[in-house]
């Protein structure tokens, strides 16, 4: 039986506590801590928890709490585009705009963003994306034009992307995002 081969029981207590709080030896890295988070979601989607409620009961995940807390990630685009190189999903709170119902229903325009270096990453965005689909999100408030006006940006001469639009590291990781 493959729960007895896997432990499953150990498995989805490790990644919904992963979930719910970072651990601390992965403290270092809350720049990542999108990342981190969508491992954690596509494991439990793998072993079924985003489909059985009593389960996330159990587990003490709250599916829409994870789809909120991912959306207060989004860096949106300002109406004035000003800020059009910088939209999309940033990896964690390390910059300030710390999760709160408000960040996440933010409206175009009306909110500046938190810091000067708010910014979305191409990888962060990628994994919120992912993220979201696993767990049922209809990407109905993805800023989805911003996202793909911010991709130009990110773009290199040589076709490769960096990572964010304030000069960053560029290779064949990117290209997949």
């Amino acid at each position: 039986d493959i729960a007895e081969k896997l432990d499953l029981k150990s498995q989805l207590g490790y990644f919904s506590y992963c979930l719910r709080k970072l651990p601390s030896a992965y403290g270092k890295l809350d720049t990542n801590r999108l990342t981190l988070a969508h491992f954690a979601v596509q494991a439990l989607g793998i072993l079924g928890v985003w489909q059985n409620e009593e389960l996330q009961k159990q587990l003490q995940l709250d599916k829409n709490a994870v789809i909120e807390w991912i959306y207060a990630l989004q860096v949106l685009s300002n109406e004035d585009g000003s800020n059009e190189a910088n939209v999309g999903f940033k990896g964690g709170t390390f910059l300030g705009g710390s999760f709160d119902q408000g960040s996440s229903t933010r409206q175009l325009a009306k909110t500046p963003a938190p810091a000067s270096y708010d910014h979305g990453h191409i990888a962060m965005t990628y994994t919120a994306l992912c993220s979201l689909k696993t767990l049922g999100d209809d990407w109905s408030r993805v800023d989805k034009k911003g996202i793909l006006r911010g991709m130009r940006h990110l773009q290199r001469k040589d076709g490769s992307f960096q990572c964010v639009s304030v000069g960053s590291e560029h290779d064949m990781r990117f290209l997949y995002c």
